[in-house]
């Protein structure tokens, strides 16, 4: 019987003396959340570890849970903290089954094959989970039939065929853990703030991003009365849509609205959304105005049709333009996500900034172009790499040598830039809850750090 065994969920460090988000942006486990929904579902025992936010070290949870297996998951910048938790629990104890999931086994599941390492899930169906500890308990049952996972025989790496998964499986959201922490997550000055996903992929195609081929490839969305119901049933008022872009289908979007105004929900949300798509229903985004939406992450990338073209984003710049003038008039809060390019000169960091001044885009995340392992550029680059250590793959770190100015030269001309839009958020009276002081000398040592 699965129920014999006792799962321990690792949600995992992100950095580790290093610049963090912390304090700005605090995201809750939801996959984690998800897979303990599950197995909790099955009667298994089941612990949630936060390795960010709880006191106590890896192995004193080892000691007083005494997990039969471990599961842990994450994005590139923490690969490094996987699999040394890998390595740990092995030291800890031999028997104990590790297992490694979410986004970057998804598509580079064969960089994690490691001594310490027993299964690889590169499938988001978490029920491969309640197959593998079934599998411990039945020599009959084929491991081999579990939707693509990776497993040692004969000391040899195996890969099962993988198919995409359809969220609508999931069931609701056990939020134990969520409102157990629930002063721990934030999302800038929206605090609490809970996590919903309602849908898995992405229907784009940027160059820069792999999101589009997770899943393989298939973008999943779930029903939208699953979700509202969901929504209504969380006991927090802001909500935090983290689909790679809520806004796509129209009619989907509309029928939320009416679902939210027929349920007479009153929260506050945020969501990503595509510039092209929100100058082309700009009657949709003023509804979604009236239910609550206060944040649109909007992926500008750039201020220039070059770079834009090289992103395959299929937008201009006029557009962005456009887009930023119109959320900020209709008083959505617009968080513009820009790529700061590898072939950067002096001029345009200084352009940079001065059309974010003059466009008055107030919110703004930068990001150093990052080629990301598994994206359709990352081939491309992967002999100009100047860095193997996957924590800087955090996109505040050069990752390749840039093309016009010495490493050193590009971070001076980068954290002036991020000190300017910092000063310039300030003088807005935007985020006032943020350590001034803190994030300055954070800042510094990042540029300073060898």
């Amino acid at each position: 019987m699965v129920e014999n065994n006792r799962v321990l969920l690792v949600n995992p460090e992100e950095t580790r003396g290093r610049f963090d988000f912390k304090g700005i942006i605090d995201d809750e486990p939801l996959d984690l959340e998800v897979l303990y929904t599950i197995l909790i579902d099955y009667n298994i025992e089941t612990y949630l570890y936060d390795a960010i936010r709880s006191k106590d070290s890896l192995e004193e949870i080892l000691a007083f849970f005494k997990p039969t297996i471990v599961y842990t998951n994450g994005i590139v910048k923490q690969v490094p903290f996987l699999l040394e938790y890998c390595s740990r629990i092995k030291k800890y104890d031999s028997a104990i089954k590790t297992v490694i999931g979410g986004v970057y086994a998804e598509h580079n599941y064969k960089h994690l094959y490691h001594t310490h390492l027993d299964y690889v899930m590169r499938s988001y169906d978490p029920f491969v989970m309640i197959g593998l500890l079934a599998c411990f308990h039945n020599n009959k049952m084929d491991i081999s039939s579990l939707n693509g996972l990776c497993y040692k025989e004969n000391q040899q790496w195996r890969e099962n065929d993988i198919v995409f998964f359809d969220i609508n499986k999931l069931p609701e959201v056990n939020r134990s853990y969520f409102y157990k922490n629930i002063n721990a997550f934030r999302y800038l000055e929206l605090k609490p703030i809970a996590q919903v996903r309602t849908a898995y992929s992405c229907p784009y195609d940027c160059s820069f991003c792999y999101r589009t081929s997770l899943n393989c490839g298939r973008y999943v969305a779930k029903d939208i009365q699953k979700v509202v119901t969901e929504i209504k049933n969380i006991a927090c008022d802001n909500i935090y849509i983290v689909d790679d872009d809520f806004l796509f289908n129209p009619s989907r979007l509309k029928e939320f609205i009416d679902l939210i105004k027929q349920e007479n929900i009153q929260k506050k949300y945020v969501c990503y959304g595509r510039t092209d798509f929100i100058l082309k229903h700009k009657d949709l985004i003023m509804q979604l105005k009236e239910i609550g939406f206060y944040y649109i992450l909007v992926g500008l990338e750039s201020i220039t049709d070059s770079h834009l073209n090289h992103y395959n984003k299929k937008i201009s710049a006029d557009n962005n333009a456009a887009c930023v003038k119109f959320l900020n008039e209709i008083h959505i809060h617009c968080m513009g996500m820009m790529i700061v390019d590898l072939d950067f000169k002096r001029t345009d960091f200084k352009n940079l900034y001065k059309w974010i001044k003059e466009i008055n885009l107030k919110h703004v995340a930068l990001s150093i172009y990052t080629p990301l392992p598994g994206s359709e550029l990352y081939d491309n680059y992967k002999n100009q790499l100047i860095t193997s250590d996957l924590r800087k793959w955090d996109y505040v770190h050069l990752v390749v040598k840039p093309t016009h100015m010495s490493v050193k030269r590009y971070y001076f001309h980068y954290y002036i830039l991020v000190f300017k839009l910092l000063r310039l958020a300030k003088k807005h009276g935007i985020y006032d809850f943020l350590d001034w002081r803190k994030l300055k000398k954070d800042f510094l040592t990042l540029l300073f750090a060898k």
